[in-house]
């Protein structure tokens, strides 16, 4: 036999190997690095299962049951996850770019460092979540809880915040610069240093919120409420400091 039909015959097991394994990826069992690409499990429960450094791309995971569920490191970029429960589920380096979360319960979730850009979350819960340096660049987060969330260090540039629920949380050193966070409750909430450059705040709340150090540099402030709010050495829209008393208004 020669190496040309050698090498024809290695290429159609491989070819043929990589076709069967496409095609049974989808019945593999929940498991940790399992390929479901492209598969519809959708309504599962899968509570509690290990899926971590899963490939999930483009998978419809749609109202399933991942709770306390491990997706450490998995790739579900552009999956449906929309109504969702996710509560307490491990979701830290996860990549979730594109995913829909609309309506998902995502309560405690552990999402510290994952990365979320352009994600839909719409009216998500994200209550008490961990979402430090996490990245949510330009994703939709419109009428979402997010009370009690940590969310220290993360990006959330150009996201749309607006009537979301983000208070009694922690902030600090955040990015929210060009957000927008019409009509949000971010009351109580610690945001020290962080930036909301060119972002829009109208009728936002920010009673008793620790603004201290944080850079509304040309920020729309129009109706915000700031009753209580520290706003020590703040930056102002017309990019005044805010003297260290100051205390519900720039002084």
């Amino acid at each position: 036999m020669n190496n040309k039909i050698k090498q024809r015959l290695t290429l159609t097991l491989l070819l043929l190997l990589a076709t069967n394994l496409a095609v049974a990826s989808c019945d593999d069992p929940p498991q940790a690095g399992v390929n479901w690409m492209d598969c519809d499990h959708s309504g599962r429960d899968l509570a509690g299962v290990d899926l971590s450094e899963a490939l999930l791309l483009n998978s419809n995971l749609k109202n399933s049951n991942l709770a306390d569920a491990d997706l450490t490191g998995a790739d579900l970029d552009r999956a449906n996850l929309s109504g969702s429960n996710l509560s307490n589920a491990a979701m830290r380096y996860s990549h979730a770019v594109r995913a829909d979360f609309t309506g998902a319960n995502l309560s405690g979730a552990k999402l510290q460092k994952a990365r979320l850009d352009r994600a839909v979350l719409k009216k998500a819960n994200l209550e008490n979540a961990r979402l430090q340096k996490a990245r949510l660049y330009s994703a939709n987060l419109s009428q979402a809880t997010l009370s009690g969330a940590n969310l220290t260090e993360a990006n959330l540039e150009q996201a749309n915040l607006k009537r979301v629920k983000l208070n009694n949380s922690q902030a600090k050193l955040a990015n929210f610069n060009k957000a927008k966070l019409d009509g949000a409750d971010l009351s109580y909430s610690d945001f020290t240093k962080a930036k909301f450059q060119g972002a829009s705040l109208m009728d936002a709340n920010l009673t008793g919120a620790n603004l201290t150090g944080a850079d509304f540099s040309t920020a729309d402030l129009s109706d915000v409420i700031l009753d209580d709010a520290i706003l020590g050495n703040a930056i102002w829209p017309n990019r005044k400091r805010c003297k260290p008393q100051s205390v519900g208004k720039c002084l």
